[in-house]
């Protein structure tokens, strides 16, 4: 029966460093052709619990090898595996199966996140915050109550550039336009505008 083209294995980084030592020696390595005669651990694929796996040609091995692989794999650090076994390892090491994506955290319904409605006019965000106010009660706002707007609003410190109506909930009294136009806090437009504008604090 002819000899196996290759053989493999798989083997603990410790045992392979022995084994390289052994190989060397036993060979003269390095000498004026060859430097090593086995790869260096970390040019390897390497499997998740830190072991290598290697092919190695069979016609290399001696009867001294021979012991010195039998011995290895009774000790437990080295593992012969079958041509199909290396290969399909190798295979799944060079090409990983791509990780399941992640589910993205459904929002809570009671913290939900921070919207803004834009206005063209600097009083407009704080007008509209006290209509929906008064919406909400259902009458209008009295002098002297403790709330009196519904949302906070933040406006632009120059002459121009409007205002903004900062929606912290699901925004129910709002018309089904404002609903439409709604954008959420920290998006693109949001921070153009507070860059352009520096909204003073309310």
């Amino acid at each position: 029966m002819p000899e196996p083209l290759s053989r493999y294995f798989r083997v603990e980084p410790d045992a392979y460093e022995a084994l390289t030592q052994y190989v060397d020696t036993s060979r003269g390595f390095p000498n004026e052709t060859t430097q090593r005669g086995l790869q260096l651990f970390e040019w390897l694929p390497h499997e998740e619990d830190g072991w290598g796996i290697i092919a190695i040609d069979g016609w290399r091995f001696t009867e001294n090898d021979e012991a010195v692989i039998t011995a290895a794999i009774e000790a437990g650090t080295v593992e012969e595996l079958d041509r199909e076994t290396y290969w399909a390892k190798r295979n799944a090491l060079r090409n990983p199966p791509e990780p399941e994506p992640e589910e993205p955290e459904e929002p809570d319904p009671r913290n939900p996140p921070e919207r803004y409605l834009k206005f063209r006019a600097k009083s407009s965000a704080e007008k509209r915050s006290k209509e929906l106010w008064a919406q909400k009660l259902g009458r209008p706002v009295e002098p002297g109550e403790d709330t009196t707007h519904l949302y906070r609003w933040t406006r632009s410190h120059k002459r121009y550039g409007g205002s903004m109506l900062i929606v912290n909930d699901d925004g129910d009294l709002l018309t089904a336009d404002e609903k439409e136009d709604l954008g959420e806090v920290g998006d693109e437009e949001w921070v153009e505008w507070t860059e352009k504008y520096q909204p003073e604090p309310d």
